[in-house]
């Protein structure tokens, strides 16, 4: 009996994940194997998509973010950055100037290392799509559990 509960709840996750990736399934028939491989073929397509989609952002993100430091960090070591600062903001307080780029070359080197991580999580979802697809859809089932 409590078999049967079991494979009542799986098969009410996968119905309920089967109606998330837009498939629907007629639970009572007896060819079910090209359902089941259907639905694990969504699932890893879509660890995929989003793996992708991160690691396209966080790449973006992380270029931007060492972009703006290199360009605080060489206007900053110019023999006339005071000038050029002055210039550009039109204040003479080079104390809140000089603070303000260092706090924004410390938040440029802080969100270039969250990117770095997000990167390296996103290749190895990609990895195990490729190497290991049982173990997407199995976490991506898990989840719902």
């Amino acid at each position: 009996m409590k078999d049967l509960t079991i494979s009542e709840n799986i098969i009410a996750v996968l119905d309920d994940v089967s109606k998330k990736l837009g498939i629907a399934v007629d639970w009572t028939s007896e060819n079910i194997m090209p359902y089941l491989k259907d639905v694990s073929d969504r699932i890893v397509r879509l660890e995929l998509t989003t793996s992708a989609i991160w690691l396209i952002l966080a790449t973006v993100l992380m270029l931007g973010m060492a972009l703006i430091g290199i360009h605080i960090y060489k206007a900053y070591k110019t023999e006339n950055a005071e000038s050029i600062f002055t210039e550009k903001i039109g204040c003479r307080d080079t104390v809140a100037i000089n603070f303000g780029a260092i706090i924004t070359l410390i938040a440029a080197g802080i969100t270039t290392l969250i990117c770095f991580s997000i990167m390296m999580v996103q290749i190895n979802d990609i990895v195990c799509c490729y190497v290991l697809p049982e173990r997407v859809v199995v976490d991506y089932i898990s989840s719902y559990l």
